[in-house]
């Protein structure tokens, strides 16, 4: 099995790839990292109201102020990242693609990969037997329903995770472009940038390898 050369796509799909992540596969994330926010700025406030009475009161209207100033600004960037989630449109190649997948059966394992080789091919990456082909089949998966199972006396009854297929494709997508440095530290979304890039400034490889 051979590597994939993430080198060899077009330029501006890493963007693409990027973006998609970022507004498209994080909104549980950004929705965590508010409310750790919010909660942690409530606790402030409640440690700077329960100062009075002591030689630091006169300084709490000040830092009440300052705290919710942060919370403010906390939630006109969450619900600016909220908009830009609910704006973002996938591409014609996109939704052919998860049209293409749609439904798609165990049996279709070379669907699969035809869908996934043809889309990718549109920007530059051939993934026929490569490493990266076989991370997006294993991310894809199989599930197994039951009833359909049995009636078929187990020929048939097992289908690709495919409800959420974009999301994942473009996740290991995603992975492998950071990992090979076609996706810079610049570019990783912000819910992601503590995980994914070291102190000093430069992308966490290895986290990027262990989400492949």
């Amino acid at each position: 099995m051979k590597n994939i050369d993430m080198f060899s796509a077009n330029k501006d799909f890493a963007t693409r790839v990027a973006s998609f992540v970022d507004l498209k596969v994080l909104r549980a994330e950004y929705a965590e990292d508010y409310r750790v926010q919010v909660a942690s700025t409530k606790k402030l406030i409640d440690n700077t109201e329960k100062l009075k009475g002591s030689i630091f009161e006169e300084s709490i209207p000040e830092r009440l102020a300052m705290y919710e100033q942060d919370l403010t600004m906390f939630k006109q960037a969450y619900e600016s990242k909220l908009e830009k989630m609910d704006k973002f449109e996938l591409t014609d190649e996109e939704k052919k693609l998860r049209k293409a997948l749609k439904g798609v059966s165990c049996d279709d394992t070379k669907v699969i990969k035809q869908a996934l080789r043809d889309f990718f091919d549109l920007y530059g990456l051939k993934i026929t037997g490569t490493d990266f082909e076989n991370s997006l089949m294993n991310a894809l998966g199989g599930k197994v329903d039951m009833r359909k199972f049995v009636k078929t006396e187990g020929t048939d009854g097992i289908s690709f995770n495919t409800s959420g297929a974009l999301n994942i494709i473009f996740w290991v997508t995603f992975n492998y472009m950071v990992s090979a440095g076609t996706i810079k530290a610049a570019s990783i979304p912000d819910c992601l940038k503590d995980k994914y890039i070291k102190k000093d400034g430069k992308v966490n490889k290895a986290v990027a390898d262990a989400q492949k």
